[in-house]
């Protein structure tokens, strides 16, 4: 009757592992484990233990203490220290053969400081990095070189002079769970391809926190990273990287920042309290930033900058942010959607952009809704505004589609325009769009044209139903250019006279269409004359320096399925 518990017992002990049982097991050769007590190299497989701190310098100065040139190999310091020399170019632990390529070898519990390198695996397939303390090295406590498959877990690189942890041209391979912080670089990849940056704390870096350079298809996961005083994720010149479900706060800077980079995803994180702006594309195209959470930055939450085009700004909430929520700058060809942009300066400030597309986004308490200078040939339909100031806007954009069949953001039958507050004009036949004092030209903030399809209530007397009629978009009329507000100023502008209406809805969720309405071209239609007439403006972006621009009608669905999901 006892031979199970007894048996369980039995399992426990082996799983759980006595230690000459676990030095069994991680000898490849069976062999009792090595001591060792010095500087040494390891050319053969096995378990090797060291039995006590090797401490160098004065007349003792190895350029690498332990050299290992075996595969199968795992090295336990047991807590020991390793103290380096400072020595240009020294390792405290180099794994490297100049002829083969080694396989899992494994490096742990030890103490290492005052060396260039800690911890260096060169050419080095499989094998683990775990539970080391590495701290004033004038290099990196960690280095992956040419390596892959290689798992660094549960270590402190701490206060290192250049990285904490860094992979060049390393792969598949797994950074989490470890502490990096007072490095002037916490975690860097260089050229780099399919890794996995996970669960690391990345604080007070001197320089950034985790930073991507030529570097493709990795996961940024799950970390935490603050007070990196230039900046929490940055990532050069590197494409189809996801970052996500980050915390990103209090960093100098920028929280997230792509300069040159292209195809990579960053999504659900929260990004709160940085100097600067939260999540900033610098020259960077087709990216998608969708589902985070961004609030209280020093200036502004999101920014588009310098050609940042064909991005898809899609599901995120932006509030609170001193100058803009989001901000478009010189860029083009952008899909801002079903974002929620709340009690901030500006909601969407936009300067020299065109062709940028604006719809399902909820803008509220903010001092200006949207602010546009400059700006031309930019389609804005199907948002919801209910601000201080809705809309400013000097020069010749689209504020609504065709009428077409379809759910609005405030559940009435047609697409057409947006829902302002502000606008007292009425729908005599029914259809949940505006039909007197019509263009809507946010009082005079619009100067040309305007939206000539507010969207309005349904009232009792609604037929529910939406046939569609040609109707005028956009009219060109001669005006004076608006003095643009500063790019660079955190000035908040002062709220007086806030206008509202006891009728404002909130935008109804989930949100359906039954097709995608048609936009008008690039030309701007005139209401007196009918005759088309190509604008172009000076001081305009001009041409993008990215490919063609992504599919409207698809982004359009992920926002609508996302926001069906919840």
């Amino acid at each position: 009757m006892r031979t199970k518990p007894l048996a369980a017992v039995l399992l426990f002990l082996v799983l759980a592992g006595f230690p000459a049982l676990q030095r069994m097991v991680h000898a490849e050769t069976g062999s009792e484990p090595v001591e060792i007590d010095s500087c040494t190299l390891i050319n053969q497989s096995g378990y090797y233990v060291l039995s006590g701190d090797i401490i160098t310098g004065d007349s003792y100065k190895p350029y690498e203490c332990i050299r290992i040139t075996a595969s199968d190999v795992v090295l336990d310091g047991g807590g020991h220290r390793i103290v380096g020399w400072s020595g240009h170019g020294s390792r405290a632990v180099y794994v490297y053969n100049a002829t083969a390529t080694l396989e899992n070898v494994t490096v742990r519990n030890l103490v290492i400081s005052d060396w260039t390198h800690g911890i260096y695996y060169k050419n080095v397939r499989g094998g683990r990095i775990e539970e080391n303390a590495i701290t004033g090295t004038y290099g990196s406590g960690v280095f992956l070189d040419n390596s892959s498959s290689i798992i660094v877990i549960n270590n402190d690189v701490s206060s290192n002079y250049v990285y904490g942890i860094f992979l060049i041209s390393s792969t598949n391979s797994s950074v989490t769970n470890n502490t990096a912080n007072s490095n002037h670089d916490g975690i860097g990849l260089e050229n780099s391809t399919e890794n996995l940056i996970s669960r690391n704390t990345v604080n007070s870096n001197t320089n950034r926190g985790i930073v991507l350079s030529h570097s493709t298809r990795n996961v940024v996961m799950g970390n935490s990273l603050s007070e990196n005083l230039h900046g929490g994720v940055s990532i050069y010149s590197s494409g189809n990287n996801t970052v996500s479900r980050n915390r990103v706060s209090s960093n100098g800077q920028m929280g997230i920042w792509l300069m040159s980079s292209s195809g990579n995803e960053i999504s659900r994180n929260n990004v709160t309290s940085n100097d600067d702006t939260g999540i900033y594309l610098d020259s960077s195209c087709h990216n998608m930033v969708i589902l985070n959470d961004v609030s209280g930055d020093d200036v502004n939450g999101i920014a588009l900058w310098s050609h940042s085009s064909y991005n898809t700004i899609a599901n995120n909430t932006v509030r609170d942010e001193p100058q803009s929520a989001i901000v478009i700058d010189s860029s083009s060809h952008n899909t801002l959607s079903g974002n929620s942009i709340f009690s901030s300066q500006y909601g969407i400030l936009m300067s020299f952009g065109r062709d940028n597309l604006i719809t399902l986004n909820n803008l509220s308490s903010n001092d200006y809704g949207v602010y546009f200078s400059l700006s031309e040939n930019n389609t804005i339909y199907n948002n919801y505004f209910d601000n201080v100031h809705n809309a400013v806007d000097d020069k010749n954009n689209r504020w609504n589609v065709e009428k077409t069949p379809g759910e609005n953001i405030i559940g009435g039958p047609c697409l057409g325009g947006n829902y302002w507050s502000d606008y007292r004009g009425r729908d005599t036949d029914g259809d949940g769009l505006g039909d007197t004092q019509v263009p809507y030209r946010s009082e005079g903030g619009i100067a040309h044209g305007g939206d000539y399809l507010p969207l309005v209530l349904p009232t009792e007397n609604a037929t529910q139903a939406c046939t569609t009629t040609p109707v005028q978009t956009t009219t060109t009329t001669a005006s004076t250019t608006t003095q643009p507000p500063s790019s660079t100023t955190t000035q908040s502008t002062a709220t007086s006279g806030t206008t509202t209406t006891t009728e404002s809805p909130s935008p109804t969720s989930p949100i359906t269409t039954t097709s995608t309405p048609s936009l008008t071209t690039d030309t701007t239609t005139s209401e007196k004359s009918g005759t088309s007439t190509e604008n172009p403006t000076e001081g305009e972006s001009g041409g993008t320096v990215c490919g063609p621009a992504a599919m409207t009608t698809l982004v359009l669905l992920v926002v609508i399925a996302e926001k069906k999901r919840h």
